[in-house]
């Protein structure tokens, strides 16, 4: 029995050497083969370095698209200077630059003025600067000219200058070589106060940009000024009374002043013509249809307004029922 334990302790101790053994050359093949791979890793060729794109064959990235720019705003045209215009001072001992204060009636005559291209104006001369009133006067000067005398108290007060003259410019336009308007003139007075409203309101607008010369185009504001001077909303309800009736208090007392009527009254007529010719200033040209073929000037507003109408071209003749509206009316 004895014997038989030894037996089977060596067989045991037998058994482990072989178990240590097999495990020692299963750690010696492994290593050898990790060394046999490292060694074929190590002679294996580098990656080689892969070149740069080439940026000539490459798409560049898109940028950023710059915006559009903004169009340069268009210069403002310049004034119309058609019909030329002949205004001439020829007042000697009026203390003024002569150039500058003709130069300033142009200007305000030429807004009225480029609305009759054809018109066959005279020469025009101012022969007395500083009269007592403004006034168009019936004669002709020694070669046919026409004659306006204003009533200026400074020679460098442009805004008043403009204001006069253009009014005065404008009774050329209607009462030159035309039949008296008697009784119903007031209705020229009203239409000459508007156009100088308007004459005072362009030149401000173009002196901006176009004055008579470069270094006169702050004054724009002051001619701008003294024609709002004319233009509070007060005057659109006299006394606080609607226009239309207002004027059937008022219109005898404007009849009966025939060839001077009361400023004073007028301007409020005035102010309500200017809305309109403010809006549509091409109407201008109609005013020197107001007194064409006139027989009878006394006859009424209604059909002094009624007659006018009949005189004008198509084109005018919505201008005439507008302000006959204004005045209460209806034309046929």
């Amino acid at each position: 029995m004895k014997k038989l334990l030894i037996l089977l302790g060596s067989l045991v101790m037998v058994l482990i050497g072989l178990l240590l053994t097999l495990i020692l050359i299963k750690n010696r093949v492994e290593t050898n083969s990790r060394i046999q791979a490292n060694n074929q890793a190590a002679k294996a060729p580098l990656p080689q370095p892969q070149p740069d794109a080439n940026p000539l064959t490459q798409k560049a990235p898109k940028q950023a698209q710059k915006p559009e720019p903004l169009p340069k705003p268009k210069p403002a045209p310049k004034p119309p200077t058609i019909p030329r215009l002949d205004i001439r001072l020829t007042q000697k001992d009026f203390k003024t630059v002569p150039e500058n204060f003709v130069a300033v009636c142009n200007s305000a005559a030429i807004t009225i003025a480029r609305h009759y291209p054809k018109h066959p104006f005279k020469p025009i001369l101012i022969i007395k600067a500083d009269n007592g009133f403004p006034v168009m006067l019936d004669q002709r000067g020694p070669n046919g000219e026409s004659q306006i005398m204003l009533s200026i108290g400074d020679g460098w007060g442009w805004a008043q200058i403009a204001y006069q003259f253009s009014h005065e410019f404008t009774h050329i336009i209607i009462n030159e070589n035309q039949p008296s308007a008697g009784p119903n003139h007031w209705i020229n007075e009203a239409f000459c106060e508007a156009a100088s409203y308007h004459a005072l309101k362009k030149m401000s607008e173009e002196w901006k940009t176009h004055p008579p010369y470069g270094n006169w185009k702050s004054y724009a504001k002051h001619l701008n000024a003294y024609a709002e001077n004319y233009l509070g909303k007060e005057r659109a309800r006299p006394g606080g009374m609607d226009f239309i009736p207002w004027l059937r208090k008022n219109e005898r007392a404007l009849r009966l002043g025939k060839r001077h009527p009361n400023r004073n009254i007028y301007k409020y007529v005035s102010y309500q013509l200017f809305q309109v010719i403010e809006n549509e200033p091409g109407y201008l040209g109609a005013l020197e249809y107001l007194n064409f073929n006139l027989r009878n000037p006394a006859i009424s507003t209604h059909q002094y307004l009624a007659h006018w109408k009949t005189t004008l071209p198509p084109i005018y003749k919505p201008f005439a029922d507008k302000v006959a509206k204004i005045m209460g009316y209806h034309l046929p």
